[in-house]
């Protein structure tokens, strides 16, 4: 019975704790393409940089840990494909949208991990002039690590995060237009990450 009682203390306090619900963040970022060979294409690495927002909601407090809901958008960012021999298309453009879960432990230095759907939209440039659009979804894992200033009111927070996209497609022979925006799809990304948690 004690133990129960305790149980329920313990789980009112965590509730009634000053603690954000709602957090918005920005963040700065770099994606990643490593360099790959298929079918006698070479493409060298592709490291676009650009700019993206995220919000949360914690459906779960227990003071020292929490598990929320995300969702997120990314600016297109772009950057030129450098190919030997040569290529249909001579630069991409990559942007996302996000839904996902995410955990935060608060200790002295503050972890987050979290896993998202990014819905990604590739835009291939012609080099000959004109472009196409693809778009997939793909899971992604992120973990970060950080500080916040918690306040009664708003507390501001930073992180340092990754991410990595859990499935990916390589390069293949006589790639088309859907195949090769798969495997020029970023497949790693390094972001700073700051906001305010209300």
């Amino acid at each position: 019975m004690k133990r129960i009682a305790l149980l329920s203390l313990a789980l009112a306090g965590a509730t009634a704790l000053p603690a954000s619900a709602h957090e918005l963040g920005l963040l700065l970022d770099q994606q990643f393409t490593p360099s790959q060979d298929g079918g006698g294409t070479h493409v060298g690495f592709i490291k676009p940089h650009g700019v993206g927002l995220r919000g949360a909601y914690t459906l779960v407090n227990l003071g020292v840990a929490e598990v929320g809901i995300t969702g997120g958008w990314h600016d297109k960012v772009s950057d030129d494909i450098a190919s030997a021999p040569s290529a249909a298309w001579n630069r991409a453009s990559f942007g996302y949208t996000s839904l996902g879960v995410q955990a935060d432990w608060k200790l002295l230095v503050n972890l987050n991990a979290g896993l998202e759907l990014r819905r990604e939209v590739v835009t291939l440039d012609r080099a000959a002039g004109g472009s196409e659009d693809h778009d997939f979804t793909r899971p992604w894992a992120r973990v970060g690590f950080g500080w916040s200033l918690p306040t009664p009111v708003v507390s501001p927070f930073l992180r340092f995060e990754g991410a990595y996209a859990l499935t990916r497609d390589s390069l293949p022979a006589n790639a088309g237009g859907s195949d090769f925006a798969k495997a020029v799809a970023p497949r790693y990304q390094v972001g700073v990450y700051g906001g305010i948690r209300f």
